[in-house]
């Protein structure tokens, strides 16, 4: 069984040049947006990312043919430590993998009776909107069957279901927060925290002859 981080070349070294480094991380988002492994190739805008203090680069990620743009921030905190923020542009991709094995895989404990629209292999949507496809399961209110209905969505770690107000099994132990393909420790990796949400990365630079390796936080974005 291939796993989304098999679908991507091996992850650079601290010291791989910036841009390609970036590269390998937006394709990385957007093979964990799609759900499922595939082809993917990514390029930016001038041929690479600006490391000019507030300059921000578009960046394009290809999967199976349909594109992907993100937004690469970049910022200098001090003389020897920089940071970049990545922000989807407004693009997703959805598969139909993703959606009937997560539908599944969501839902089964709430009723054995699923079905979804046809959704295409591979398709260009956009992100964190209403994809205009839907699953349903099947209930039984007061003695009565009827089909619920589950719009479908992406965002940045993947398939979402009734824009996270989902059945019970949606729902991580509970506690309130809403479940996403980023709960999926299947993937082998954490994708992200969610839509609206990017990573900050604080890269590898050299100061004074002496490295400094990367931490990683993240922010919520508006």
């Amino acid at each position: 069984m291939t796993t989304l981080s098999g679908a991507l070349p091996p992850e650079l070294a601290d010291d791989a040049p910036f841009t390609e480094r970036t590269l390998w991380e937006l394709r990385k988002k957007t093979v964990a947006m799609a759900g499922t492994p595939g082809k993917t190739s990514a390029t930016c805008e001038g041929g690479k990312v600006s490391e000019e203090p507030g300059a921000t680069t578009r960046c394009t990620v290809t999967y199976e043919g349909q594109e992907v743009t993100w937004s690469i921030e970049f910022e200098k905190l001090t003389d020897d430590l920089n940071s970049y923020d990545i922000t989807n542009a407004g693009q997703a991709v959805l598969t139909a993998k993703s959606v009937h094995g997560h539908f599944l895989k969501e839902c089964n404990g709430v009723s054995k009776h699923l079905r979804c629209d046809k959704v295409p292999d591979v398709e260009g949507v956009a992100y964190d909107q209403d994809t205009g496809h839907h699953c349903q399961y099947a209930s039984t209110v007061d003695g009565e069957a009827r089909w619920v209905d589950i719009p479908v969505s992406v965002g940045e770690c993947g398939v979402v279901f009734d824009n996270g107000r989902s059945p019970k099994s949606f729902w991580r132990g509970g506690d309130g927060a809403p479940r996403s393909a980023c709960d999926d420790v299947a993937t082998g990796w954490n994708a992200g925290a969610g839509p609206r949400r990017s990573r900050r990365s604080r890269g590898r630079e050299e100061a004074d002859g002496a490295s400094v390796s990367p931490a990683w936080r993240r922010r919520a974005m508006t």
